[in-house]
């Protein structure tokens, strides 16, 4: 087992002993145990639980690097569909704008 610390959003902040307990006695990152064989970026902590969490669990590297670009990309796509989504709700808001614009001039004259 390999000690990292923990940033107090679930984050690896580091796995240096020196710079993880000064954070400690800041009360700025929590202290755990992860496996050594695990890369860092697929660790997090639950606080809720109280113990680390590991991206794709139980599959190798290269299948959790595959499992993380799978999620980029459905993540991308959704974010795309918001945008569009908002940009439709501008341009529908823009037109009603404009309609009432003209309807406020023809009442004018």
């Amino acid at each position: 087992m390999k000690t990292y610390y923990f940033n107090l959003d679930g984050s690896v902040n580091t796995d240096k002993e020196t710079a993880g307990e000064d954070l400690v006695k800041q009360n700025l990152v929590i202290k755990a145990e992860a496996p050594e064989s695990i890369e860092s970026w697929r660790l997090s902590y639950d606080f809720i639980k109280k113990q680390v969490v590991i991206f794709a669990e139980g599959k190798t590297e290269e299948e959790a690097v595959l499992e993380n670009e799978k999620l980029s990309k459905l993540e991308i796509e959704i974010n795309k569909n918001k945008d569009n989504d908002e940009m439709m709700k501008r341009r529908k808001q823009e037109a009603l704008k404009r309609l009432k614009r003209e309807e406020l001039l023809k009442n004018l004259q």
